[in-house]
């Protein structure tokens, strides 16, 4: 018997009053993450630095009183416009990607998220 999931992808876009580098910076630097999502309450990168293709990391999350880890790895990166992750499988989501687009326009940048 094979079970088949029909999964929807989510896409949300947004402005940021600040240059794609700025935004760059903080989201290729996983160990700032908690600044941003205040229920990660750890992250660990193999090898550690700014996103890269392979590099692997750990998010701990606070979810619901639990601690819960989720497992992943970059599989596409250009610096200052897209970072493209993947779940491992030992993570909670099988098959679950991540895709972050950056778009600059002056002194502000559009920013689409799917997953």
């Amino acid at each position: 018997m094979v079970n088949v999931f029909n999964l929807t992808m989510i896409e949300k876009t947004f402005e940021i009053r600040a240059r794609p580098e700025k935004i760059w910076s903080i989201i290729a630097d996983r160990q700032g993450i908690p600044k941003l999502q205040p229920n990660i309450l750890e992250v660990e990168v193999d090898p550690p630095g700014l996103a890269s293709v392979g590099q692997k990391f750990t998010f701990t999350y606070r979810i619901r009183g639990r601690e819960v880890k989720v497992f992943g790895e970059h599989v596409e990166v250009i610096p200052h416009r897209m970072l493209k992750s993947k779940q491992l499988p030992q993570g909670m989501f099988k098959g679950f990607e991540d895709t972050m687009k950056l778009e600059g326009f002056d002194h502000l940048t559009r920013v689409t998220t799917m997953g």
